[in-house]
């Protein structure tokens, strides 16, 4: 009788927790969409019949609009949609696919107007290579060759896309001829993008597969890079729901999707080695014609590429960065945000993209920028959004915005490279947190900004941002403090206390992101190094030398 009550209480424990475990796959899987095999959401990959998130030509806020309203079957992007769907099918465009856009080309060459040409003047470079790159009569379609054209197609869509949306008089009789009328709309990025890729099965397949073999054998950084990019710690390729309509993100996730088919299945990473002779060669080139002044040098120079890798992560980067931000906003960063802010300005908005996110999360935003894109009076718009639309009303200021407002937290995302402005925001401002997305003696700011932060304030939160793979930036919160001593150059990216001493310091080449003080600490992070490699798509040749040779090696360079 004992035995049988025994057994009835294990069964009973049994059949809770089986209960609960179903109830918990129940809430996570609800995270994640039921569109096409449960794989990616809406706001990732919008389905023909949901609306997704484009630009509000208000200027004020995020907006939607029906995903049918494509281009016809004739019309310029619709070409550009059937080449770019057949390269990453792994097809060869016939003749007759050619001269459907060598028609468009003649037809944009003899038109009169102005905008047409200066619009022709942008798109026949990337014309003339994609045509010379896809005459199979003289050369062979090889995997670099691929996607070389896969990068020119990709170059023609965004030049046009951005022609017939800018806020400009010019932006009527462009979209009139390559949409077929003045009100059309051309395919928003993420749904064009979405459009020429393959099935979102195959897709997640590949990314499981490639999870497997190159991600999930560290743990740690595993977790990192599934907390940062949103998707599930199982592995299987599926990715999780964003709080907030995300595009950027979204077109992030794709471009790891087409890596994998351009790249990694054909093993084309392996033959392109970011410490290989072309690569260096490449980069010397790059950093002899940088600036005088040393920006782009040393520690701040961008990562070796060669020339072919190079231009693919300019074409993954540059023009999403122009038209939505230079870095990705995700759900860990507004966290953090909302942690310390209980309001913000910020400065240098651009499209107000940040500023829209951090609204749509819940945070309270002022936005300004000296050349608001949707409203400058400069023909060229915007220095680096030109006339795009903005996502959130984004007023007219520069550095004294800081100083005349009484929010609590500075806001500075991607602030101009070797510029003054950044340290002129903070020597204005008078709260008491400054809230810094870039890169920690990189791409963003200057020495100037980092060394009054390290002066003035504490950093109280670091949270890795999703980034394109030759970018490495974070959300940096700092709070203002008493004057500190001199503090390592490295200080932001090491793990540790304040007060740790720190002889001397060395950060990875090729990531931007692996920070070491002796060759012992190399050997020790070496798997999670090996890992945040992988997962930018970047392969080095000898990989071992990586946790040996830290002191003098070119492949770290010290702070």
């Amino acid at each position: 009788m004992g035995r049988k009550q025994k057994s009835s209480k294990q069964d009973r424990k049994r059949t809770a927790a089986e209960r609960q475990r179903q109830a918990n796959m129940a809430t996570l899987l609800s995270q994640v969409s039921h569109d096409e095999d449960l794989d990616m959401d809406h706001d990732d990959e919008p389905d023909a019949k949901q609306p997704f998130l484009s630009k509000d030509k208000s200027g004020t806020s995020f907006a939607f609009f029906d995903g049918n309203n494509g281009p016809a079957d004739d019309s310029y992007f619709a070409v550009v949609q059937r080449l770019r769907t057949l390269l990453l099918a792994g097809g060869c465009p016939s003749d007759d696919d050619l001269q459907d856009l060598h028609r468009w080309q003649i037809k944009l060459e003899a038109s009169p107007v102005e905008a047409f040409k200066q619009l022709i003047n942008q798109l026949r470079p990337k014309l003339q290579r994609f045509f010379a790159t896809c005459d199979t009569t003289r050369v062979s379609l090889t995997a670099k060759s691929r996607v070389m054209a896969v990068v020119d197609l990709t170059q023609l869509y965004y030049i046009a896309y951005y022609s017939c949306t800018m806020v400009a008089e010019a932006a009527g009789p462009i979209r009139q001829l390559l949409c077929g009328d003045t009100t059309a709309k051309p395919l928003d990025p993420v749904d064009f993008i979405k459009s020429t890729l393959p099935s979102v099965k195959s897709r997640r397949l590949l990314r499981k597969e490639y999870f497997a073999a190159h991600l999930r054998g560290c743990k740690p950084e595993w977790k990192t890079f599934a907390k940062t990019w949103g998707t599930l710690r199982n592995g299987e390729g599926h990715w999780i729901k964003a709080t907030q309509p995300n595009p950027l993100l979204a077109l992030l996730r794709m471009q790891l999707d087409e890596w994998l088919l351009l790249w990694y299945r054909p093993g084309l990473w392996m033959e392109e080695p970011c410490n290989g002779k072309a690569a260096e060669k490449f980069a010397r080139r790059r950093q002899a014609s940088a600036a005088e002044d040393g920006f782009g040098k040393g520690i701040r120079a961008p990562p070796p590429a060669t020339t072919v890798l190079q231009e693919w992560w300019d074409c993954c980067r540059d023009w999403p960065a122009h038209i939505y931000a230079y870095a990705v906003p995700n759900d860990a960063a507004m966290t953090a945000l909302k942690a310390y802010s209980t309001k913000v300005v910020e400065v240098g908005a651009g499209t107000g993209y940040w500023a829209a996110y951090m609204q749509a999360s819940g945070v309270a935003v002022d936005a300004f920028d000296i050349a608001p894109p949707s409203s400058s009076s400069d023909a060229k718009g915007n220095e680096y959004h030109g006339k795009t639309s903005t996502f959130a009303a984004v007023g007219r200021g520069g550095v004294s915005a800081a100083g005349a407002s009484d929010a609590d937290t500075l806001f500075l995302c991607y602030p101009p490279p070797d510029d003054a402005m950044a340290v002129e925001c903070l020597a204005r401002f008078k709260g008491k947190m400054v809230a810094y997305v870039g890169e920690w003696q990189g791409v963003t700011a200057n020495a100037a900004f980092e060394d009054a932060l390290l002066a003035g304030f504490d950093l109280v939160a670091r949270v890795e941002l999703p980034c394109f793979a030759n970018q490495s930036a974070y959300l940096f919160v700092w709070q203002r403090g008493p004057v500190k001593a001199a503090r390592s150059k490295a200080y932001p990216l090491l793990d540790g206390s304040d007060d740790r001493e720190v002889a001397a310091a060395w950060r990875c080449r090729y990531d931007r992101q692996t920070v070491v003080t002796s060759v012992e600490q190399a050997q020790e992070l070496h798997p999670a190094h090996l890992h945040r490699l992988r997962r930018r798509g970047i392969w080095l040749n000898r990989e071992d030398v990586l946790k040996d040779d830290v002191i003098g090696s070119r492949h770290w360079v010290e702070f």
